[in-house]
């Protein structure tokens, strides 16, 4: 599996995300089940949040194998004060049964400022509790105004909602984050399952003998500084997953989908919320 570096790690192109995993108490040992074979097939790159509630989930399924997970995880707006952060980290470290976290983000831009969680993130390093921080949600006058702060520039990523049909970083935003060499970690890469069925990918994914959402992974990774992290809670899907960074798209292909799927030429929102 090819990595990126973040920081001073190499982390899986293709990792894993958990949004809405642990819901049902009945699917648990399922989904466990399915993270542990994601990590055996290289997808070591792990991503939760507090928010999502699973991080307990994360952590059980880790246990044995922490050493090949490259581990996200975030703090809420809410809780992103220099006090709170720290204490939102410890819980986090808790919960997760692991001494450190590889990559420590805000969630999205809230009402405390910037200084005081960059100093919180800064202070979490020192500590040896985080080895790098970042942001999430995170759009280009944010990004500009973050590293413009005393040790903002110590951002190591972005995680960012992109994916063939929702292109909205493509118009400035990911071109400044690879300029300043900061990769950008692609959440909902599959756009939730929209682009599963789209005509065009399933006629490539036949080309290539594979899926179409195979397809759809294939094109994020397909770009420099850029990691994807597509949920599955089944072996089935994990197992699919994992074989779309050995696609190679042709020209006439990568043609093909930027037709279908224009980038924007103008500001757009960079979430659906």
């Amino acid at each position: 599996m090819r990595k990126v570096l973040i920081a001073n790690q190499f982390a899986p192109v293709l990792g894993l995300g958990t949004w809405q995993l642990g819901r049902c108490a009945d699917q648990r040992n399922q989904e466990i089940e399915a993270i542990r074979a994601g990590i055996e097939l290289g997808m070591g790159t792990l991503d939760t949040a507090e928010m999502y509630g699973n991080e307990d989930l994360v952590g059980e399924a880790i246990a044995d194998c922490r050493k090949a997970v490259y581990l996200i995880s975030k703090v809420l707006p809410s809780n992103a004060s220099y006090r709170g952060t720290l204490q939102a980290c410890e819980r986090s470290l808790n919960r997760l049964g692991v001494e450190t976290i590889d990559l420590y983000l805000l969630h999205w831009a809230g009402s405390y400022p910037i200084e005081e969680t960059i100093e919180a993130f800064e202070e979490l390093k020192a500590r040896g509790r985080i080895k790098a921080w970042g942001v999430s949600n995170f759009d280009l006058s944010a990004m500009q105004e973050l590293c413009s702060k005393p040790k903002g520039q110590h951002c190591a990523a972005n995680e960012l909602h992109y994916n063939l049909g929702f292109r909205a970083i493509d118009f400035q935003l990911k071109s400044w984050c690879q300029n300043q060499q900061m990769p950008v970690i692609a959440y909902s890469p599959l756009g939730e399952g929209a682009l599963v069925q789209h005509p065009l990918l399933v006629e490539i994914g036949r080309q290539h003998h594979v899926s179409a959402a195979q397809i759809a992974l294939s094109w994020v990774l397909s770009q420099p500084g850029l990691l994807a992290i597509p949920k599955a809670g089944s072996l089935k899907h994990i197992r699919e997953n994992a074989m779309a960074e050995q696609i190679k798209l042709t020209k006439d292909d990568l043609k093909r989908l930027e037709k279908a799927f224009p980038a924007p030429t103008y500001h757009q929102k960079i979430t659906t919320w």
